[in-house]
């Protein structure tokens, strides 16, 4: 598909080790969004069918850049595709309380960009499945992981699956929550604001921020960039409590990781 000005191109990541719930449920959630926009692009990226190696913990990433990252697979390949997106979805089924492997090794190997984001700007849908508990715990990790990399999460799709194979009443159930959400979401794409930092948001930048301190690599280029002394990535739309309360976040922050810091020494 040849891309337009006003087409928007939607890149979905699904963790999952098998094309179970999560991708049905994300199939639904596209197919009522093209019937609202036809002019949106979706890339389905399957983690399970590209070569993710297990992180080394080398700490190279994190203190001298991602190109001195020793393993050569397709990670890269899939940030280039999530920075040239408008936009993306999070989508992993829960496994004992948690992601999956494959989309928890995936999320390890993209830690660069929780020091570095380079989806400022976009916003980001999270899709959770679960059969039963823990739905809460994997929605809100997705959404910290999306919020690290620079993203606004604008929507969240939390969905406990019917083991009961009941598919005419799961399907009338889901079907107007798939239908709220996308038109929130097709609001939010077609949008021509930056979205608006929550207090979330400004949480999590304060805190990366913070963390900064302690790596020279990634100061400098906050530094340069200009977000070593800003309350976010950029200033529309911020709330002034928001503000306030990002700021005596930092400040706590940073006293308890000097403190840290002086005790590794």
């Amino acid at each position: 598909m040849n891309k337009t000005n006003n087409d928007k191109k939607v890149l979905v990541i699904i963790g999952s080790p098998r094309r179970g719930n999560t991708y049905k449920f994300c199939e639904e959630f596209t197919r009522k969004l093209s019937e609202i926009n036809s002019r949106i692009d979706f890339d389905f990226i399957h983690l399970k069918d590209y070569k993710i190696e297990m992180c080394r913990g080398c700490h190279a990433c994190l203190l001298k850049g991602v190109e001195k990252c020793p393993v050569k697979d397709d990670v890269q390949l899939i940030f280039q595709k999530l920075k040239s997106a408008d936009s993306f979805i999070l989508a992993s089924p829960g496994y004992n309380q948690h992601v999956p492997g494959i989309m928890k090794n995936f999320i390890d190997r993209m830690s660069f960009n929780c020091h570095e984001p380079a989806l400022i700007g976009k916003n980001a849908v999270t899709v959770t499945t679960v059969g039963g508990m823990g739905a809460e715990a994997v929605s809100k990790y997705l959404t910290t992981i999306a919020t690290c990399w620079g993203a606004h999460v604008s929507q969240k799709l939390v969905e406990l699956i019917d083991y009961k194979n009941n598919l005419e009443k799961y399907r009338r159930k889901i079907v107007k929550v798939v239908e709220k959400t996308a038109n929130s979401y097709n609001q939010d794409l077609v949008s021509e604001e930056k979205p608006k930092p929550n207090l979330y948001d400004l949480m999590i930048f304060a805190s990366l921020r913070e963390e900064t301190r302690f790596s020279e690599h990634f100061r400098n280029i906050w530094i340069e960039k200009g977000w070593a002394d800003s309350d976010y990535y950029y200033d529309e739309g911020i709330n002034i409590f928001n503000r306030i309360i990002a700021k005596i976040l930092g400040f706590i922050v940073r006293k308890e990781m000097t403190a840290v810091f002086k005790k590794s020494k």
